[in-house]
C-alpha cells in the first residue's frame, strides 16, 4: 500500500507540470552552501559504550551521512574519533559532566584537537540539569536545589575554556534546560549578563555581577512533539520557530518557563546562536495520535531542514539508536536497538546523498525564483511551504521545497515554481521514498526532469523535494574521460545526457561502477554507441567494456 501511495504521488507530481498558470512576484536569494548545511545534520551516539560498537556506528555514519556527534567527555577512543573526522568529516561537540568535570571535559576536547582543529565544534553546558542536577565543588546544584551552584558551574566552566591557549576560541554553549527552570534568577537566561539588569523581588540575584558571561550560544532540546504525539501542520518549523511561545528557546531564554525570570526580547532571540542537541519522536501505536515509522521519518527530515532554515547552527537528533540500556519508550532511532534501519534512516540517507558536498562552495551564488499557491490549489494559503537554497562547491544550484501538512485531515498543496529565467535543465528529487527491490532509488534517480523551463508546478504534502539546477553558465554532461588505451573511444554528449561509444564493433557490453566498486548501471552497447547515463547522479564513475573475445577494457569518467 505505501508503495502504491508512493506512485500515485509520483505520477501526480509529473502530470501537474503542465499547465503552468499565475504569475508571482519574484525574489533574488542568497544561496547557502549545501555543505554548511550537511554539517548542521548532527546525531546523539555513545559511539562505543551503553551497548553499542563502534563498528557500528562507523557504519551508520556512512549510511546516514550526518556531520556532528554530540558527546560527553568520555566515552569514544582518539582512534575513533579520527577515523569519524577523517573519513566521515564527522566533528564533535563535548559535553560538561554532572559532577565536577571541567578538567575531564577541557582534555577531551584538546584529544579531538589534536586529530584536526576543525574536528571540535564546541563545549556544552550541563545536560538538563532540572532533571539530573550537578554537584560542583561537593554542593548540589539544579533539581529541587538552589540554582547558584550551577550557575557558578557554567561560568567557572567557560573562564577555564576561555583561558585554556588551546581551546579558548571554541565557543562554550549554554546548559540545556536549566535556565528555564530556576528557582532563584542567577541570570542563566543570558549569555553574558547585561549591566544595569534589573535587581527587583523578581531581578537577577545579587550574588551575580553584571557583565557574567555563561555561555556564547543559547543549547536548548526543542522536542518539536510538545506533547509527544500532537499532530498539527507546520509541525517542526512551529518547533524550530525562535520566538514560539512553545519553544525551549523562548522558554529558557525569553520568558522563563519556571518562574516567569525575564531574559531576551522576541527580537533578540531572532538573532541570538542558538544550537539544538536534543530534538526528535518517539514511534506510538496510540489509535488517537499515531506516530508511524513513515510520519517519524518525514519529521526528521524536515526537522533538520526547519531547524537549519530558523537560524539553529546546528541540530542533533535524539538518537541514532535506540537505548538498550533504558527502559520506557526506545523508538526515537534511526535505527532499532539490533541496529535496523527504520525509514528514518532511509530518507536521510537519500537527502544527504542527493546533496552529498564537500568542502563549502567559497563565494555562494543567487537565484531569482519565487514559490506560489497554484490557481486551483485548495488550501487557503501555503504558509506550511518552506524552502531553502543550497549550492554545491560545483556551482550546482539545489533548491529543497518542503511542505508540512502533518495534520491527518490535511489536503495536499499545489504549488508553482517560477524562475527569474530559462533554465536549461532542472531535475526533481524525492528523497522520502523507499524500495526494497530498488533501495537507492530515492537518491540516484531524479522523479522528474524538465528542460528550458522557467516553472513547475508541484504537488506536495508532507514529502520534501529537491529542485537540482543546472546553471545556464556551468558545464552539463560528462567531462574529465580518461583515454582508453586499446580500440575504445568515448566522447560526451551532454545536450541527452549519455555516452558516445566510438566504433563499438567488437564490444558486448559495458558495466558503470562508483568509486566504491559497486555496480550502477549495465547493458549492452547499443549499435548506435549511444549509452544513456541519465540516472546516473553527479560524481566520478569507472565504465568497464567486455568484448566479444571476453577481454574488458576499462576508463574512467566524470558526470557534471
Amino acid at each position: 500500500m505505501q508503495q502504491l501511495k508512493l506512485t500515485f504521488f509520483l505520477l501526480t507530481l509529473f502530470f501537474s507540470s503542465f499547465s503552468l498558470v499565475h504569475a508571482q512576484s519574484l525574489q533574488t536569494v542568497q544561496a547557502v552552501p549545501a555543505n554548511d548545511f550537511l554539517k548542521s545534520i548532527g546525531v546523539n551516539t555513545s559511539i562505543n559504550s551503553r551497548g553499542e560498537l563502534f563498528s557500528k556506528t562507523e557504519q551508520c555514519a556512512a549510511y546516514l551521512g550526518f556531520r556532528y556527534i554530540r558527546g560527553a567527555a568520555t566515552g569514544s577512543s582518539l582512534y575513533q574519533s579520527v577515523e569519524l573526522f577523517n573519513t566521515y568529516h564527522i566533528r564533535f561537540s563535548i559535553m560538561l559532566g554532572a559532577s565536577n568535570g571541567i578538567s575531564s571535559a577541557l582534555d577531551a576536547g584538546k584529544q579531538i584537537v589534536s586529530i584536526n582543529p576543525d574536528a571540535l565544534i564546541a563545549f556544552e553546558g550541563p545536560n538538563e540539569p532540572n532533571n539530573w542536577p550537578i554537584t560542583y565543588n561537593g554542593i548540589q546544584g539544579g533539581g529541587s536545589s538552589s540554582y547558584k551552584q550551577l550557575a557558578l558551574y557554567q561560568h567557572d566552566f567557560y573562564t577555564a575554556v576561555k583561558a585554556d591557549p588551546v581551546l579558548k576560541n571554541y565557543p562554550v554553549w549554554s546548559m540545556t534546560d536549566g535556565s528555564g527552570a530556576q528557582t532563584g534568577n542567577f541570570g542563566l537566561q543570558f549569555l553574558t549578563v547585561p549591566t544595569g539588569v534589573d535587581r527587583g523581588s523578581n531581578g537577577v540575584d545579587n550574588s551575580v555581577v553584571d557583565g557574567t558571561t555563561y555561555s556564547d550560544a543559547a543549547c536548548v532540546h526543542n522536542y518539536f512533539c510538545v506533547d509527544w504525539l500532537y499532530r498539527v501542520n507546520n509541525w517542526t518549523w512551529v518547533g524550530a520557530d525562535p520566538i514560539n511561545g512553545n519553544n525551549t528557546l523562548k522558554t529558557n531564554f525569553g520568558v522563563t518557563w519556571a518562574k516567569s525570570f525575564q531574559g531576551y526580547s522576541d527580537a533578540e532571540l531572532l538573532t541570538l546562536p542558538r544550537v539544538t542537541t536534543e530534538t526528535g519522536i518517539t514511534i506510538s501505536t496510540d489509535p488517537l495520535n499515531p506516530v508511524t515509522e513513515e510520519t517519524q521519518g518525514l519529521t526528521y527530515l524536515s526537522c533538520y531542514l526547519a531547524q537549519f532554515k530558523q537560524g539553529f547552527q546546528y541540530t542533533a537528533m535524539y538518537i541514532m539508536r535506540d537505548r538498550t540500556d533504558e527502559s520506557g519508550n526506545q523508538t526515537f532511532g534511526f535505527y532499532d536497538g539490533n541496529y535496523n534501519p527504520r525509514l528514518s534512516a532511509r530518507y536521510l540517507h537519500n537527502m544527504t546523498t542527493i546533496l552529498a558536498d564537500y568542502p563549502s562552495i567559497e563565494n555562494p551564488g543567487q537565484l531569482t525564483y519565487g514559490i506560489s499557491a497554484a490557481a486551483n490549489n485548495p488550501n487557503p494559503n501555503i504558509s506550511t511551504v518552506h524552502d531553502l537554497l543550497l549550492q554545491k562547491n560545483n556551482g550546482v544550484m539545489m533548491l529543497v521545497i518542503w511542505d508540512e501538512r502533518y495534520a491527518r485531515s490535511a489536503k495536499s498543496d499545489t504549488v508553482q515554481v517560477d524562475f527569474g529565467e530559462t533554465l536549461d535543465k532542472v531535475d526533481v528529487y524525492s528523497p522520502a521514498q523507499y524500495d526494497a527491490a530498488n533501495p537507492e532509488a530515492g537518491n540516484q534517480k531524479p522523479i522528474a526532469s524538465y528542460t528550458n523551463t522557467n516553472q513547475l508546478r508541484l504537488t506536495m504534502l508532507n514529502r520534501p523535494l529537491i529542485l537540482a539546477i543546472n546553471d545556464p553558465n556551468s558545464p552539463t554532461g560528462i567531462g574529465n574521460i580518461e583515454t582508453a588505451e586499446t580500440a575504445v573511444k568515448i566522447f560526451p554528449n551532454p545536450a541527452v545526457d549519455n555516452l558516445y561509444v566510438g566504433n563499438p564493433s567488437g564490444i558486448k557490453s559495458y558495466n558503470i561502477f562508483d568509486l566504491s566498486g559497486r555496480s550502477v548501471l549495465s547493458g549492452k552497447v547499443p549499435t548506435s554507441g549511444m549509452i544513456d547515463i541519465v540516472s546516473l547522479s553527479h560524481g566520478s564513475y569507472i565504465i568497464r567494456f567486455t568484448k566479444t573475445d571476453g577481454n574488458t577494457e576499462s576508463l574512467k569518467f566524470v558526470k557534471l
